[in-house]
């Protein structure tokens, strides 16, 4: 069986880091999380799903977007999600139809 690139694989679309750093390939992913995540954060699910899921895009298992996605929300673990309130943030209720006016 021909190798197919294995830790080769390059992302459709690069993840660029904050100080402007690029991982454009598995290898290069898998590389970036060994280096940076702290020994005490290695078990957060986050960080386990994205070794695992580079791993299998890695053997063929998995695709590859799948592991851009988890290497994101690895990179992203400490962000605490905002959500706005959609009705204040939106025009949609002060609009009436024609009917009620």
């Amino acid at each position: 069986m021909a190798d197919s690139g294995g830790w080769r694989k390059q992302f459709d679309a690069p993840i660029v880091l904050a100080d402007g750093k690029q991982l454009g390939t598995l290898r290069d992913a898998i590389r970036h999380l060994v280096d940076t995540v702290p020994a005490r954060e290695r078990k957060h699910p986050r960080v386990l799903v994205a070794a695992t899921v580079l791993t299998d895009a890695a053997e063929g298992r998995d695709l590859v977007m799948h592991a851009r996605i988890a290497m994101l929300r690895a990179l992203n673990r400490n962000v605490e999600q905002v959500f706005l309130d959609r009705k204040i943030s939106t025009h949609w209720g002060k609009r009436k139809l024609k009917r009620d006016q």
